[in-house]
């Protein structure tokens, strides 16, 4: 054999050791990167001897097991975490830390997954479900997302079964973003949230897009209920969310302010320390030089209200901006006076009302005139059932057409928070008629803005509100404590001469002020400013003007009249009572404060 021969062999056996190797290395790197379970047996094989149906269940078994090894991960701990907002600024981060350009913002505090317990799951879990289960379906959502197009009558009767369907899911909305502690989940850490629960892929599925139907019922409808009251803060819950503390809230222009400058002052002296928030509608209402002296009073701030509002189509002015204003405010408890309103005790008091403690709403009665029935006008307008509210109301009796007078206003915005949105509604997009479109606005069917308070609340379905119950009257000079003698002259008579010739008799006070009292009977606040005439220069007002002060009697109707007031020119009323009261020597003293405070800012 040459050593040709031997050569090749050798070669050949090489080559094939080779071959042997490369294929007993490559057997070993399968085997060692295909998983346990694939190489146990093959699942086509073996999946092919079990019903269709254990599919589902293994399938879903192996996705519960998957999730809740990716939930113990420190990465999946941040993704599924609940992000909490609160409503304080947080603390600025040092210069290095921080871009030069960025501002402070709203301090978000997270959670571990591990600190949700059972009770946790199961409260969130339970208020997510219950506002799957409100949100409308079929025809029914449609109607509710459609365009309004009613008006008058049929318009507010819209709104009112619009309504009461938006502020149930409303408050189940916020319960899914609600923690325990009152701490409000982020819209967009929901879905995590969700994820994160002890449920099956299918039961997870489920919840997710119950959710995300329930978001896009709450976004168009409120979009469509209230389009005016989204331009500051892009949806209702934010803004809901915001209120915080008490406050007095207060409107005026320019003509108004030294209304403003005396009522506020006399504010403080009597007492009030509460924060002030001056409402005013752009540049033009309330000029900068008037805003600046609002402000140098202690606790004073004034705000655009006009950068708050989408008024695109309509308008926002006058008595309508009331309802804005105490929406917009930052108060959670906010206290709403008129410019022209005057208390003789301090505003504070009347967080302390029973009824206010009750209802969280509390609303003044106007003066008892004009005996007018509304019954089957509201009957029309509000959804049945019918509250006692609204059957004890004056419209409903027939007594008078006038319930409400708005120039006190106290509401809890967290309690009544859609009725409030809703009587904004009414005082801006509905509030005037358009002949050319044969529209009639709600200004036309109640007068102003006052009946549209209590109005709201029975519309959405909140029979949680309440009138003071202290009563209303007239404050002034006694009829004959002035005489005109033969020459013209004007003779003072006595307060006692005067009170003894109407022994026995009815007594008539005239003057422009309404008068609330107090639940004791004695003054609580008037408004009207102090003069007979808000024209008339302040020098020629003193305090002799407010002699005696009269209180309603009780309404007795004499073949369907009313008699016991009568209206004359620039708004003066006079009452007809039985019995007068006088002032008592500290009243005196405030009045007396009252009207040197106006004098000093000179409202003439």
């Amino acid at each position: 054999m040459s050593v040709y021969a031997s050569r090749s062999r050798l070669r050949r056996r090489t080559i094939i050791c080779r071959g042997l190797a490369l294929l007993l290395a490559a057997s070993i790197c399968f085997f060692l990167l295909v998983s346990p379970t694939q190489v146990q047996a093959s699942p086509v094989e073996r999946s092919s001897l079990k019903p269709q149906e254990d599919h589902a269940e293994e399938r879903e078994a192996r996705d519960v097991r998957e999730v809740s090894a990716e939930a113990t991960s420190p990465a999946a701990k941040r993704r599924t975490e609940p992000v909490q907002l609160t409503l304080e600024e947080s603390k600025p981060e040092t210069t290095s830390s921080l871009p030069a350009t960025a501002a402070p913002t709203a301090e978000i505090k997270t959670a571990p997954v591990d600190k949700h317990t059972k009770d946790d799951d199961a409260a969130f879990a339970k208020a997510l479900q219950h506002g799957i289960n409100l949100l409308p379906t079929g025809l029914a959502l449609k109607g509710l997302l459609s365009p309004i197009d009613e008006a008058g009558v049929q318009l507010l009767r819209a709104l009112g079964d619009r309504v009461r369907v938006f502020a149930e899911a409303f408050a189940a909305w916020e319960a899914i973003h609600t923690t325990g502690s009152g701490d409000v989940l982020r819209e967009d850490g929901i879905i995590k949230r969700i994820r994160g629960l002890p449920k099956t892929k299918t039961e997870v599925r489920n919840l997710v897009k119950g959710y995300d139907a329930l978001r896009s019922y709450i976004s168009s409808s409120e979009a469509r209920l209230f389009p005016g009251t989204m331009a500051m803060y892009g949806n209702h819950m934010a803004l809901h969310q915001s209120f915080a503390g008490r406050g007095i809230v207060l409107t005026a222009g320019n003509d108004h302010v030294p209304y403003l400058l005396t009522g506020i002052t006399t504010f403080r002296k009597l007492g009030c320390d509460l924060p002030i928030e001056v409402m005013y509608l752009g540049d033009n209402d309330i000029s900068a030089d008037l805003r600046d002296e609002l402000e140098k009073l202690p606790g004073v701030i004034t705000r655009d209200l006009k950068k708050m509002v989408n008024d695109v189509g309509w308008e926002l002015a006058g008595w309508a901006a009331k309802p804005w204003a105490i929406l917009m405010s930052s108060f959670r408890e906010a206290l709403f006076i008129d410019a022209d309103a005057l208390f003789l005790t301090s505003p504070t008091t009347l967080f302390d009302s029973p009824q206010y403690a009750k209802t969280g709403a509390l609303f003044f009665l106007d003066r008892n005139i004009s005996p007018e029935s509304k019954r089957g006008w509201l009957r029309t307008i509000i959804p049945p059932p019918y509250s006692a509210q609204v059957k004890s109301s004056r419209l409903w009796t027939g007594e008078s057409g006038h319930q409400q007078e708005s120039g006190v206003v106290l509401v809890d915005k967290r309690k009544h928070f859609v009725p409030l949105l809703l009587c904004a509604r009414l005082n801006g997009q509905d509030r005037d008629s358009d002949s050319d479109k044969g529209k009639q606005g709600v200004y036309d069917m109640v007068y102003g803005d006052k009946e549209t308070f209590w109005l709201s609340w029975e519309l959405a379905g909140d029979v949680e509100y309440s009138f003071h119950q202290g009563g209303a009257g007239v404050m002034g000079r006694l009829n004959g404590t002035e005489e005109i003698d033969v020459e013209g002259k004007v003779k003072q008579v006595s307060l006692a001469e005067a009170a003894e010739a109407h022994k026995g008799k009815n007594i008539t006070v005239c003057a422009p002020q309404l008068l609330h009292l107090d639940t004791d009977g004695r003054p609580l606040w008037f408004n009207g400013w102090i003069s007979k005439d808000k024209n008339e220069r302040s020098g020629n007002v003193d305090t002799s003007a407010f002699q005696v002060f009269l209180e309603e009697p009780e309404y007795k109707a004499a073949n369907g009249e009313n008699n016991m007031w009568e209206i004359h020119e620039a708004n003066v009323c006079c009452l007809t009572a039985p019995k007068f009261s006088t002032f008592t020597k500290e009243e005196k003293e405030v009045l007396q404060m009252i009207l040197d405070t106006a004098k000093s800012v000179d409202w003439s």
